[in-house]
């Protein structure tokens, strides 16, 4: 299984419990056999890199800053979503869900709540997701 999971930050280092909860559960389905590729912010401290593989999993991160808090006034979406949503992370998503025919999408929390509308755009009219 080829799984496409979209979360917060790279989980490493382990400081709270988002990062505990969402660096186990990728280990665990990656253990249970689905090869998975993870978008997320990069992490201060963290030893893993831009691109780098660990067994079944391969990481792709963006840059860290977070749009302003402010600028979630704006927005329809829930001010963490929205604070996400940065141009970055977008065109990586995009690129990432035009590039593989992904089993599966996770949106790990909240802070993916974004790319719901892209991901329902890019399989609209029937497309086989």
């Amino acid at each position: 299984m080829r799984c496409l999971w979209l979360t917060w930050i790279d989980p490493k280092p382990e400081h709270d419990g988002q990062r505990i909860y969402s660096g186990r559960l990728i280990e665990a389905v990656a253990k249970a056999g689905a090869h998975i590729r993870v978008l997320c912010f990069s992490s201060d401290g963290s030893p893993r890199s831009d691109g780098e593989v660990e067994g079944r999993v391969r990481w792709s991160m963006v840059p860290y800053p977070s749009r302003p808090a402010w600028t979630s006034v704006l927005s329809s979406l829930p001010h963490i979503a929205h604070r996400s949503a940065t141009t970055p992370m977008r065109e990586a998503f995009g690129g990432l869900l035009r590039g593989a025919p992904w089993d599966a999408v996770v949106l790990d929390g909240l802070y993916a709540g974004w790319a719901l509308l892209p991901y329902q755009r890019r399989f609209a009219n029937g497309q086989r997701r």
